[in-house]
């Protein structure tokens, strides 16, 4: 059997919305809004946010130190994708060890990266959509 919905009234509705304070000539906000430097932020919709991926990366030679894992892997997507190709796919580093490196990398950009990966003898171990899950690629 279907539970019953029970429906709103009309009058209901009418008790839960909130009336706003009167608001006094003594406060900082004035009859145009907010006063100076209380400006509300802009937040990004969360449709709008780029999304990310994150990529384990393993040099396929010989263990290097965390410093020189990350000019490697920063040099290789430079020179394959140049200044903007950079800045577009956004390179932030999650996790540096000596054996491997967590980044999260722009979802657009992810083969063009383990392309650049590839020229550089670095190894893309694997690719997921959260930290937790790119743990398993470790």
């Amino acid at each position: 059997m279907w539970p019953r919905i029970k429906m709103a009234k009309e009058s209901d509705k009418k008790n839960k919305t909130r009336k706003k304070p009167a608001s006094s000539a003594s406060s900082a906000s004035g009859p145009s809004g907010p006063g100076p430097g209380l400006e509300k932020k802009l937040k990004l919709l969360p449709t709008l946010r780029e999304k990310r991926h994150y990529l384990v990366i393993k040099p396929t030679k010989q263990e290097i130190n965390e410093k020189a894992l990350r000019e490697k892997i920063d040099k290789a997507i430079l020179d394959f994708l140049g200044i903007y190709g950079y800045a577009k796919a956004g390179p932030l580093f999650i996790e540096l060890r000596k054996n491997y490196a967590i980044v999260s990398i722009t979802t657009k950009y992810v083969l063009l990266v383990k392309a650049a990966l590839a020229l550089a003898d670095l190894k893309c171990v694997g690719v997921s959509g959260t930290i937790k899950k790119v743990r398993r690629f470790i």
